[in-house]
């Protein structure tokens, strides 16, 4: 309201006002009002509080970031904060409105939700204590991966099973203190080559999985760089020349990220300066965090 109080105070706003014609500043008045209506205002905000984890669920949906393992807990965690928001309304029609959102959320959620989402979720690093062996989405979707990377071959399924149950109870190098730290602190698919090796099937599988995106937004993102270079200056680019310049682009853009927050992961914590100067160290963050939205879009760069 202050800020609403400060802008129609303002000489900038008054300077516009005085060009206009008499409909838009009878227009002009008739949004002040609406917009200094304490009960309106009230109610824009709840409406934001209500729709802000969803909205941040569709940014890292579409950041640059692997991102298919973050899509089931921050669903949950975004059907969570709904319910919570439900709970605590006291106005009957409101709390009606937000029900009636929260279910259609609940019917969407099941149509974009697949198998490799769930089979994501079970074999992340950040997420291996979340207790996945207890939700059956997730054993029978890395079940389907493994037949589809797999086919035909039980022995390497079972070992890639195998290895997924040695991941979930921490057995052997998956329980080390440093395996548990470095969950936070590098790539996923890197992790996996660290310290699945023991299990070099559940390792194949696990590296493919964590190393997917949600949407097709970075490829559109080097579409859009394509036709940044393909220009009438350069026309005449080889088709070999241009993917090797996006690649090049691609990778550099993504380095830059990376050197800046070790790993444009959502759950990274705020950066703290690492003694030794150029680098820069990311402390461990609690899952529960996801959603903290300060934080995610400075990781991320957005």
């Amino acid at each position: 309201m202050d800020d609403l109080d400060t802008m129609f105070a303002s000489a900038d706003y008054k300077e516009w006002l005085r060009k206009q014609s008499r409909e838009v500043i009878e227009e002009s008045g008739k949004i002040r009002n609406m917009l200094s209506d304490v009960p309106f205002t009230s109610f824009c905000a709840e409406i934001v509080e209500f729709f802000d984890p969803a909205l941040i669920l569709l940014r890292i949906a579409d950041s640059d970031a692997p991102n298919l393992a973050k899509m089931v807990p921050g669903s949950s965690h975004v059907k969570a904060r709904m319910q919570d928001a439900i709970d605590r309304e006291t106005n009957d029609a409101r709390k009606l409105l937000w029900k009636t959102v929260f279910e259609l959320y609940k019917k969407r959620e099941a149509s974009l939700l697949y198998p490799v989402h769930f089979a994501a979720y079970a074999v992340d690093p950040e997420h291996q204590d979340h207790h996945q062996l207890t939700i059956p989405q997730c054993m029978e979707g890395f079940s389907d991966i493994c037949e589809k990377f797999f086919p035909g071959d039980t022995d390497r399924q079972a070992n890639a099973m195998l290895g997924l149950s040695a991941f979930l109870h921490r057995d052997g190098v998956f329980g080390r203190d440093a395996a548990k730290a470095a969950a936070s602190k590098m790539p996923a698919h890197r992790w996996s080559q660290m310290f699945a090796t023991p299990y070099p099937d559940f390792q194949y599988v696990q590296t493919k999985l964590v190393s997917l995106y949600t949407s097709q937004s970075p490829t559109e993102r080097n579409h859009k760089m394509e036709a940044a270079m393909k220009t009438k200056a350069r026309n005449r680019l080889k088709s070999v020349t241009t993917d090797m310049l996006i690649h090049v682009c691609s990778n550099a853009r993504m380095k830059q990220k990376n050197c800046k927050v070790m790993y444009a992961e959502p759950f990274m914590q705020w950066l703290e300066a690492s003694p030794d100067a150029e680098t820069t160290i990311a402390a461990p963050r609690n899952a529960m965090n996801l959603f903290d939205r300060k934080v995610w879009i400075e990781s991320v760069g957005c």
